[in-house]
């Protein structure tokens, strides 16, 4: 009898492992299993590691001292952002690592908190996020006290098809996203990325678009792009105290569109490159300039719509021949400066230029033409810069 009472008990406790086993391995119907950790696997890399494509890996709240390769396509899914912590790198390490190394396609991350071990040389800090593959989601995660908050090289060419939404991104020694090797596809949007050295930069991209981002007290700068059919919009950039909007390096047909900016040294930036659209932008309080172009190749940029309010100067031109019209220039130190004196630029549409809040002081007897809302006389900014059709109230959009 206790012989077939231990069989009994020993089929049954073999029938109870093999339900917990269905419970957290099974795959369900469409193949994919959920690998928890702490409870299936003691550390996340142990779960990376015994992963299959498709799988999702589950992290309960705690602290984990640990740094990751991913090299199978898979989702890594924090319990909550803020109480799931993952520490690159430990003492006796001379760090320069990743806390998350993405090395193939199809990996979301999400629901995390990452920073790197407090090395006694900031150059041995870990990146928070290496991406290094193509159709990577990163999303609602707070990176912190990193080199670089989410880093792609020059070296890892041709990098596309990357979401990165919702995160903050703060106090990293360095840029808080970067993407260099010419990356296309790159959306970065809803991001709170403050008091980083740089904010984002991406260098010589295609159709990339950096929209409704926060950034502030990033030290060198908000934003930085080069590329080909970049769109940066609708942005907010506070304090940031060098430039908040560079474009720079042979860029071509990039929108700059609808972003708020006040507080910096610099607004929006635009140098060696070719056609370029500033629409609907606020920009207010910088102390060099509020937009300034240098040396752009093209001659078809437009400059349309934009609040221009409290800068030392609100337009800065050198080398450059663009359009303008339907912009506030308000209470600017001085409202434009030009380099170079032979450069002609356009300052209206062909029916309606500009308002200038010094206008009436600049002209005194002017009147307006038949309740058409244009001043009867330009507004003169050198010999071969005419605002031909000045507005006689601020341009209201719609």
């Amino acid at each position: 009898m206790n012989k077939k009472i231990l069989i009994a008990a020993i089929l049954s406790s073999a029938l109870l492992i093999s339900l917990v086993a269905a419970i957290y391995f099974w795959p369900p119907e469409n193949g994919h299993r959920t690998l928890t950790v702490p409870d299936n696997y003691a550390t996340i890399s142990w779960a990376v590691n015994n992963a299959t494509a498709g799988d999702t890996v589950f992290v309960k709240s705690g602290t984990y001292n640990e740094s990751l390769v991913i090299r199978t396509p898979l989702s890594l899914i924090g319990e909550d952002s803020s109480n799931t912590i993952i520490i690159g790198g430990h003492a006796g390490i001379r760090g320069g690592g990743s806390t998350i190394d993405i090395e193939t396609d199809n990996v979301t991350v999400s629901g995390f908190t990452l920073r790197s071990y407090n090395f006694e040389t900031p150059a041995w800090y870990f990146h928070g996020i290496y991406i290094g593959a193509n159709n990577t989601k990163i999303a609602g995660n707070i990176i912190e006290n990193c080199y670089s908050g989410i880093f792609s090289p020059a070296d890892i060419s041709n990098v596309t098809s990357i979401n990165i939404s919702n995160n903050t991104i703060r106090n990293n020694l360095q840029t808080g996203i970067v993407f260099g090797g010419s990356p296309f596809l790159i959306n970065i949007t809803d991001n709170d990325v403050t008091s980083n050295s740089f904010g984002i930069v991406v260098s010589y991209g295609y159709r990339c678009v950096i929209f409704g981002n926060s950034l502030s007290a990033n030290s060198r700068g908000a934003i930085e792009v080069s590329g080909v059919r970049m769109d940066i919009k609708e942005n907010n950039l506070t304090s940031n105290p060098e430039s908040s909007i560079n474009v720079f390096g042979s860029s071509d047909l990039v929108n700059t569109w609808n972003n708020r900016i006040e507080n910096s040294k610099a607004g929006i930036s635009l140098s060696d490159g070719g056609r370029q659209s500033v629409g609907g932008n606020i920009i207010t309080n910088c102390s060099d300039y509020g937009i300034s172009f240098f040396n752009q190749t093209g001659t078809s940029s437009i400059v349309f719509k934009n609040n221009i309010t409290d800068n030392t100067v609100g337009i800065s031109f050198s080398q450059s021949e663009a359009s303008f019209y339907r912009n506030n220039f308000i209470d600017n130190g001085r409202q434009v400066v030009i380099g170079i004196s032979d450069k002609v630029n356009y300052w209206d549409s062909g029916s309606g230029g500009n308002y200038w809040s010094d206008y009436v002081t600049m002209y005194p007897d002017a009147v307006e033409v038949d309740s058409t809302g244009i001043w009867n006389a330009p507004y003169f900014i050198d010999a071969n810069n005419l605002d031909r059709f000045p507005l006689v109230t601020p341009f209201q959009s719609q």
